[in-house]
């Protein structure tokens, strides 16, 4: 496809904005959504627009059109259209191999995902299965769009159906890629991900330090140079292993987990973001209840400033009035009842 047309939409995008409202459009305007809808919804382009450069794009000309288009129904139309191509065997028609229609299927699905359009980005994605099955020598393109699959469900919602396509993932890349591999702890993580959310935490439990051991030897093997997704998915899971080990009962292991979750989201993330604020509030409350009072000071007054400026932000997370309600008790119990009273002071202030 000519890029021509691409530049070109900036032009269209302009001339579409004049007529914003959504009454009868005059015929010329819409004849240009009617070429812009027959341009966008056209496979082969679809894949030269699904880039970073051009993807923005494609979501703002599909939602200035949501009024007469529906770009779901739309691409699963041309997408059966294109399927259809797969199976063609006429000496003027063009023949699809699957795996490409499978990666067409694939790209769609995820672009549906990032619209929100879960359903229909779950039939694309057990379309793009099927041709994926279909496929020879493709294990691994399988493995990766069913681990893919599988995150969309968790991220919809619908724990036990992730559960099952995620644990099945686990099995196709174990397959495809060896057990040892960063794509295998990301799936053991979301298994554990989506059990604990089902509140079955023992179960959960060995999944996710499964996870942790792999992603551990990515992590220590080279600390410096380590690819900062793999460090993000390292304290992601190091955050759920001291969650389940805390509702387990295993108070211990799910202080040094927590800890190992603080230190990697402060080097990932910064200790400004929510992960972080979450990891290190986790720790201090166990610690507190486990009678650590030391450490649990300490890490509260490091908890304390980064609450304080969430509290701009608004939520739960930026609720400072318990830290300092417990930062005070424990104050009391450590024999300081000077700085006790001082933080008991800027509670009833903030009140």
């Amino acid at each position: 496809m000519s890029f021509r047309k691409i530049e070109e939409f900036p032009y269209h995008l302009a001339v579409m904005g004049k007529f914003s409202v959504e009454s009868a459009q005059p015929s010329e305007y819409r004849l240009i959504w009617s070429r812009l809808r027959d341009c966008l919804a056209n496979i082969d382009f679809f894949l030269e627009m699904y880039k970073d450069e051009f993807v923005s794009d494609l979501h703002d000309y599909w939602g200035i059109m949501s009024s007469v288009y529906d770009f779901a129904e739309e691409y699963s139309i041309s997408m059966a259209r294109y399927a259809s191509t797969a199976a063609s065997t006429g000496v003027t028609d063009r023949i699809v191999p699957i795996w490409h229609l499978a990666k067409c299927q694939t790209k769609i699905a995820e672009f549906f995902v990032e619209s929100g359009r879960f359903d229909d980005a779950e039939a694309m994605y057990q379309k793009a299965l099927e041709s994926w099955r279909a496929s020879e020598k493709r294990k691994k393109d399988e493995a990766t769009v069913t681990l893919q699959y599988g995150e969309m469900i968790l991220t919809w919602g619908k724990m036990l159906q992730a559960e099952k396509v995620l644990k099945h993932s686990v099995v196709l890349l174990e397959d495809a890629f060896g057990f040892e591999t960063k794509e295998c702890a990301k799936a053991l993580y979301l298994v554990s991900e989506a059990m604990r959310f089902q509140k079955k935490e023992a179960e959960g439990i060995h999944f996710c330090e499964r996870s942790y051991q792999i992603l551990s030897k990515f992590i220590w093997a080279d600390s410096k140079n380590c690819d900062l997704s793999v460090e993000g998915l390292f304290a992601r899971c190091a955050f759920n292993l001291g969650l389940l080990n805390e509702i387990e009962g295993e108070t211990q292991m799910a202080i040094t987990a927590y800890k190992q979750a603080v230190k990697s989201f402060e080097k990932v993330m910064g200790n400004s973001h929510p992960s972080y604020c979450q990891a290190l509030e986790c720790l201090s409350n166990l610690c507190k209840s486990e009678g650590l009072l030391k450490e649990a000071s300490e890490n509260y007054q490091l908890l304390l400033p980064v609450k304080e400026e969430m509290s701009a932000l608004g939520g739960s997370l930026g609720d400072i009035t318990s830290v300092q309600n417990n930062l005070a008790a424990i104050f009391v119990k450590l024999g300081d009842l000077k700085a006790a009273e001082a933080m008991y002071r800027k509670t009833i202030r903030i009140r």
